[in-house]
């Protein structure tokens, strides 16, 4: 859907009277501050450029991919997204998560730096994860690695360097990538820019 508006009353019913539906994508919509996503076909969603307050899997037991691509946000430290992971057991690509501005949940748990991977906290099933991250905001890269201890079973990670802020970038972040390594079997790092950043 092209720039469309929807209410989060008329999602719901377009998801309920939609059982085959198997891709969902929303690209510069009017969304709504919540959505919900409930469904039992649904394979891959995608939302581009689109304003929310919360994207919540509630319950999609096939869904396979989530795309959130460049959300628009506010200014301040309230300007913030939670996205929540309730049910979709067989979800293997998601990104790409921004840890400066996205709260992440699974189930009933919110993710700090400080939470301790449990089973409650972890979602086995992804295999392709995707950040973008400014490694100048310290609290910004301990979300990042709290993140990466919920998924135990990724075997590639992206990694977009956000560029949109001032950045000041010291060698001692290279001491995190094992952090990034540790947390799947096979983890590809793709972030160029910090590399050349680096090594001028």
């Amino acid at each position: 859907m092209f720039t469309t508006s929807i209410s989060d009353g008329d999602l719901d019913y377009m998801l309920a009277c939609s059982p085959a539906l198997e891709k969902l994508a929303f690209v510069l919509s009017c969304t709504p501050d919540l959505i919900h996503l409930r469904s039992r076909s649904l394979r891959c969603v995608l939302l581009w450029i689109f304003l929310a307050d919360e994207v919540a899997v509630v319950d999609a037991p096939l869904l396979e991919r989530l795309f959130l691509l460049e959300a628009p946000r506010g200014e301040g430290a309230e300007s913030t997204m939670m996205i929540k992971i309730a049910h979709a057991p067989k979800l293997q690509v998601l990104g790409f998560l921004e840890p400066g501005f996205h709260r992440l949940q699974i189930g009933d748990n919110v993710i700090e730096p400080g939470t301790k991977p449990s089973p409650s906290t972890v979602l086995p099933s992804v295999k392709i994860l995707a950040f973008k991250v400014n490694f100048g905001v310290i609290e910004d890269v301990k979300m990042l690695v709290a993140y990466l201890r919920c998924f135990p079973n990724i075997e590639t990670l992206h990694i977009e360097v956000n560029q949109s802020a001032p950045c000041i970038y010291s060698v001692g972040y290279l001491a995190l990538i094992p952090l990034f390594i540790s947390t799947g079997n096979y983890c590809f790092l793709h972030y160029p820019s910090l590399i050349n950043h680096l090594l001028i």
